[in-house]
């Protein structure tokens, strides 16, 4: 018997709303962040640091919000949520500053956010999963 692949029986439609939720806190934060910066002057450093903590909040949301669903090789799925979440972050803020750069920055950005989706994994599988 010949075994179909559907939504209903993969992971795409829960990776793709796992991202999106991780878009959207991605987009809560900067927004927040943005109403700070009106009213207090900050170092580049401490906006760079600001900006990498708000997206490795939104993907460790991500990954848990997976991990509701799917436990099982979360590392390994948790690496693809990283890897979709930094491309569609970079669609979404670049359609936002209305420009499409990619250089060397966008490619630290990517492995960042797979390597702290991957870490995100091991912590929620390791804490939060007790299967």
């Amino acid at each position: 018997m010949k075994k179909s692949i559907t939504l209903k029986n993969s992971n795409a439609l829960l990776y793709v709303k796992s991202t999106f939720i991780g878009i959207l806190v991605s987009l809560i934060g900067l927004l927040a962040f943005a109403l700070v910066m009106k009213f207090v002057v900050l170092s580049d450093n401490v906006v760079s640091a600001v900006n990498q903590g708000i997206k490795a909040v939104s993907i460790f949301i991500s990954v848990k919000h997976f991990a509701k669903f799917v436990d099982h090789k979360l590392p390994v799925h948790s690496l693809i949520i990283g890897l979709l979440y930094s491309v569609l972050a970079y669609l979404v803020f670049s359609v936002l500053s209305g420009s499409f750069v990619f250089n060397l920055g966008t490619l630290s950005d990517l492995l960042f956010a797979t390597l702290t989706a991957f870490i995100c994994g091991i912590i929620v599988k390791l804490i939060f999963t007790h299967k």
